[in-house]
């Protein structure tokens, strides 16, 4: 989902959802799960901002292989050169 917020100001939203079976070999299964939320902010035309967090979650029910979580954080500044 994106929404303008403000004429310089706009949020993204993102999440999803996935199933993984095994066709063939070992039986590895897995379901994962992300979502973000991301602020873009433009200061001028040549230097604009973001920032935002991410989660990421994939489970396994197979013997052996353990699920994992990661959050992160993200915060970027982008100047741009001016064309010739």
């Amino acid at each position: 989902m994106h929404k303008n917020l403000a004429e310089k100001l706009r949020l993204n939203l993102s999440g999803t959802y996935a199933t993984n079976k095994s066709v063939s070999g070992s039986s590895v299964d897995t379901s994962s799960y992300s979502g973000s939320a991301e602020f873009e902010y433009d200061f001028t035309d040549w230097l604009k901002s973001r920032g935002g967090y991410s989660y990421f979650q994939q489970d396994s029910n197979s013997t052996g292989i353990s699920g994992f979580k990661r959050n992160q954080v993200f915060v970027a500044l982008t100047a741009t050169l001016p064309e010739k």
